[in-house]
């Protein structure tokens, strides 16, 4: 559903409302909605969850996003975009909506701005609503944030994202044909076309895990150039299930980073890249069976 201005929800049943980004869906993300979600169920109210459309750079599709946040069981999701209607909507008429759609609880994160230079929007709101303000959420003396993530992703310390969002860092794509190089050497690899607007994780070999079809398998994901059979900057997404052969061709396939394993290398010769794709494989055993 649309954010629309000018088209209240119904006013009939009293509603709570989590409100922000919720890009990566962080700990401190799903404090708020947790918080949301549990005054809702506990006073009878309908639970609404208002967040922003996706921006390139952004770490999970909107798909994925919508799928996340629907794990809370909102009786209305939706979309405050595209952005220029953002930028658009006064203060003002935002409360209107909130009031008129019979919302009187809200719930946002303690920097939540209704516009981003507004500096008084939280006593605003507190002075009109029942407002629960979530503070940060922090590891150690770090402070949990979607920044914060796209840095690890682009360090490849997804091990270290797990701890910080409760969950794999995770991206899907549907399983083209490749180039078979690796049914070749011995290692039938599935290709995977990703959506490159997206925050893209480092280069480099991964223990993972892949699910198709609601199966979740064991996985060695490569996300690299290639460098030993071309010098393209193209970056392709391959991962080698384990114990695994079937036609997969054409479906979504959700691959799970787990643990940087290596950067990209190049080899001299077939047999070396064959031995070091078997330490890879033993590895990602190791690391999985934690």
């Amino acid at each position: 559903m649309k954010f629309n201005v000018t088209k209240p929800l119904n006013n009939e049943t009293k509603k709570v409302i989590a409100i922000g980004k919720f890009e990566s869906l962080h700990l401190g993300h799903q404090e708020v909605l947790t918080q949301a979600a549990d005054f809702a169920k506990i006073n009878r109210q309908e639970l609404v969850i208002l967040y922003f459309p996706n921006q390139d750079g952004y770490l999970y599709s909107q798909s994925d996003r919508e799928s996340l946040l629907k794990r809370y069981e909102p009786t209305h999701l939706i979309e405050f975009g595209p952005i220029p209607a953002v930028f658009k909507t006064s203060r003002e008429e935002f409360m209107k909506w909130l009031k008129d759609s019979s919302i009187f609880t809200i719930f946002v994160g303690k920097d939540y701005k209704i516009k981003p230079k507004n500096t008084d929007d939280l006593e605003v709101l507190a002075e009109n609503f029942n407002l629960h303000t979530i503070p940060t959420v922090r590891k150690g003396k770090t402070k949990i944030s979607s920044t914060l993530i796209k840095t690890m992703l682009s360090n490849g310390e997804v091990s270290a994202i797990r701890k910080i969002s409760g969950f794999n860092y995770f991206y899907k794509g549907i399983v083209v044909l490749g180039e078979r190089r690796g049914k070749t050497l011995g290692f039938p690899t599935i290709n995977i076309e990703v959506d490159k607007t997206l925050t893209l994780p480092k280069q480099g070999i991964y223990a993972s895990y892949v699910s198709i079809d609601g199966k979740r398998h064991e996985s060695v994901t490569s996300i690299s150039t290639n460098p030993t059979f071309t010098d393209s900057d193209i970056v392709k997404f391959e991962t080698h299930i384990l114990n695994f052969d079937e036609d997969i061709y054409g479906k979504t396939a959700y691959i799970e980073l787990v643990e940087l394993i290596r950067d990209p290398k190049t080899f001299s010769s077939n047999e070396k890249l064959i031995k070091e794709i078997n330490k890879d494989i033993t590895k990602t055993k190791e690391i999985l069976i934690k």
